[in-house]
Parts: structure tokens; sequence; C-alpha cells
């Protein structure tokens, strides 16, 4: 019997603009109990937590590059990640838990972030992004496809971008065609971001608006 090549649907026709992705709460909702028995082995916190964001990451980040995710997925991320970590029942904040955790690389927006740059890094040029087109989605409201969403999400987190492969992180540019410091850069940003958006909603967060500086706080 002759073979025919076929395409397989992985999930992608779920993730489009104005549609609720009819997966990825349940999805959430099944991992905590994955959280809770890993929560359970006696390791270290941090490799539990590497451990649970393989999975979690893996699992609720596929197709990102072309759908918006909320700030209500993140909430669950985060929620996930600290079961893994024995907060379950504990009132401590959750933002701010990860974010001083192994320098922020286990947040579901520095994740998202990074997986996004490596993305664009690796077909970013296969896009064939029109300036006149880019310059149009960085101004729409919509966020229709991959390329509305990265404009959108470049801007949420301060990053310009005057062209679709080269961003402006505090002041450097960085080409993505030799992105050498991009994906540090990336981290570091949004990073910072977070904290800024925890000082401006949280009154025992004001002042650390430029970011954390780790020594300072562990000198006490």
């Amino acid at each position: 019997q002759e073979a025919t090549p076929r395409a397989r649907d992985l999930g992608i026709w779920h993730y489009g603009y104005g549609y609720k992705h009819p997966l990825l709460d349940e999805q959430l909702h099944t991992l905590k109990a994955t959280a809770a028995r890993i929560g359970t082995i006696p390791i270290p916190k941090e490799r539990k937590a590497t451990m649970a964001a393989a999975i979690l990451y893996g699992k609720c980040l596929y197709g990102q590059e072309a759908h918006f995710l909320t700030a209500r997925h993140f909430r669950k991320m985060r929620s996930v990640m600290c079961i893994v970590l024995g907060e379950r029942a504990t009132h401590r904040p959750q933002a701010p838990l990860l974010l001083h955790m192994a320098n922020g690389r286990l947040e579901p927006e520095i994740v998202r972030c990074a997986r996004l740059a490596r993305h664009w890094i690796k077909h970013g040029q296969d896009y064939e992004v029109q300036q006149d087109y880019w310059e149009h989605a960085q101004h729409s409201f919509a966020k229709r496809g991959p390329i509305q969403l990265l404009a959108h999400t470049l801007k949420a987190y301060g990053i310009t971008a005057p062209r679709p492969l080269l961003w402006e992180i505090k002041g450097r540019l960085y080409d993505l065609t030799n992105q050498h410091g991009l994906q540090e850069a990336i981290a570091e940003q949004v990073r910072d971001a977070r904290w800024a958006s925890l000082a401006n909603t949280r009154s025992a967060y004001q002042g650390i608006g430029e970011g954390r500086d780790a020594h300072t706080t562990l000198l006490w």
C-alpha cells in the first residue's frame, strides 16, 4: 500500500483570536494532582519545581506563539507551581515566590517570553513580515495571529521593536538573527516588569519597581 503524507492537528486550531481554548483550563485542573504528587517526592524544592515546570509549561505553552494567554491563565500556572513547593494551604503570595526562586526562571511569564523569543529566532525570517504591517500590528487592538500577538507581548513588557527581528531592551538593540545575550536580556526585562507590576498593586512591594536587588535583600 502506497504511503501518503498526512497532516496531524496537534491542537493549534484551538488557539484562535476570540475563542476560548477548550482544553487549557482542563489541563491546568488536571495538573494540580500531578503537582501534588511531585510535591511529595523527597528531593529539594527547586528540583521538584524544575520537574513540574517541564510538564506544566510543556503542556500549557504549546502553541502559545499563536494564542493570547490571559492573566487568569498565568495565575493558574503559578498556583500549580506553588502546589509543588508545598504552598497550597498557605497565604504566601505566589508571584513573588516564583520571582524569588531560581532568579525567576520558573515564573510562567518569563518562560512564555523565552519560548516566544526562541520561536521568532528560529522561524521569524520565514514570516517575511512587511514593515507597514508590523507598524499596523503595533497599534492594533486585535491579537489575530502570531505577528500581532508578538507586537502586543513585547509592548506589554516594555520592549520596543522597530522591526520584528530587531528588539530594543534597556536601550540596547538585539538582532534576532545574531541573538547573543538576548534570552538573558528578555528574562531580566520581564522579571523587572513583573516586580514593577507588584509594586504598583501591592503596598508591601512599593519601591521594588526597578527590580529586586538580590544582594541587598539577603544582607540581613
